[in-house]
């Protein structure tokens, strides 16, 4: 049975690889308003999360807000096996502008074995994976971190289309036994390790707070710990949108070496870059997650 649900999502995804991109338009447009006003998909979530994080707008700008994010919601899942199937040409030219990237060059220049990406669920994160090619330039392997999904035929067809473009794909839990391994082998190929790091994590998991959007906010921090315990260089992944079909990523250098760095000053400067990235755009965030499920304690302390 699993294996007739795979071949039926390769097909799916092999129809909308291959759809003109005026009919990917089009569906999305229609798709969005089933969502948005039949569906009603999570709109209570989208609506508090937007009311809260931006207080000063008007309740028609963060319904035109709300309308925004699920347009762009639905193009990006409907266009993303369409841009994996580019070639690396059109990937480059049409989809994906990488600024600073060269950046990696120099940390492997300077004998770095491996470099920490952080980004949020910003734009179409899945596009990022043609990143893979303009790394490779400079001396490192794209290594992009992911969480199971409960679909063992999509997960496997994510997988595959992910690792498309050169890049490898790693499960979360894995990347502590994975970074011994990088660090104790000499011939091993640097590596450029991709974090999504704006989920919520569980209770147990919490790394620290800040104040984020207006609201407490809880952050994961094992990205930190691991650039700090083997002294990597640290990127925030800027996203701008040029188009639902192109975007920019930017590559800002946080750490030339994060050994130096005082416990929790990463993930925070992660968390401020993150927020102003956020603002530009807002629509191109995911605002249907359900980011802030905790409150600190009151020994907790927020920054």
């Amino acid at each position: 049975m699993e294996s007739i649900r795979y071949y039926l999502v390769r097909i799916a995804y092999w129809l909308l690889g291959h759809m003109p991109w005026w009919a990917i338009e089009g569906l999305s447009y229609v798709l969005a308003a089933l969502l948005y006003s039949v569906l009603r998909y999570r709109r209570r979530v989208v609506a508090r999360n937007l009311r809260a994080s931006f207080p000063d707008k008007s309740a028609l700008e963060l319904r035109v807000l709300e309308w925004d994010f699920y347009e762009h919601l639905v193009h990006q899942f409907l266009s993303s096996p369409k841009v994996l199937y580019q070639s690396r040409e059109r990937l480059l030219a049409e989809h994906l502008t990488l600024v600073g990237v060269e950046q990696l060059g120099e940390d492997t220049a300077r004998g770095a074995r491996a470099a920490v990406l952080l980004l949020g669920h910003l734009g179409n994160w899945e596009v990022l994976t043609a990143a893979s090619y303009a790394i490779a330039e400079e001396g490192m392997q794209l290594e992009q971190l992911y969480r199971q999904l409960k679909s063992e035929a999509l997960d496997r067809v994510q997988r595959e289309l992910r690792s498309r473009h050169g890049a490898i794909t790693t499960l979360k839990g894995d990347i502590g036994r994975r970074m011994v391994e990088l660090m104790r082998s000499p011939d091993a190929e640097p590596r450029a390790v991709a974090f999504i790091a704006d989920q919520t994590p569980t209770p147990q998991h919490i790394g620290l707070w800040t104040r984020f959007l207006h609201q407490p906010t809880a952050w994961l921090d094992g990205a930190e710990r691991i650039a700090r315990k083997y002294d990597l260089p640290v990127y925030y992944i800027d996203i701008t949108r040029l188009s639902n079909r192109h975007y920019e990523a930017r590559f800002v250098r946080m750490s030339a070496g994060a050994g130096s760095t005082a416990p929790g000053e990463i993930t925070r400067q992660f968390a401020s870059l993150l927020e102003e990235n956020i603002q530009r755009d807002p629509a191109i965030w995911l605002w249907s997650h359900k980011r802030w499920k905790h409150s600190p304690r009151e020994d907790e302390h927020i920054y």
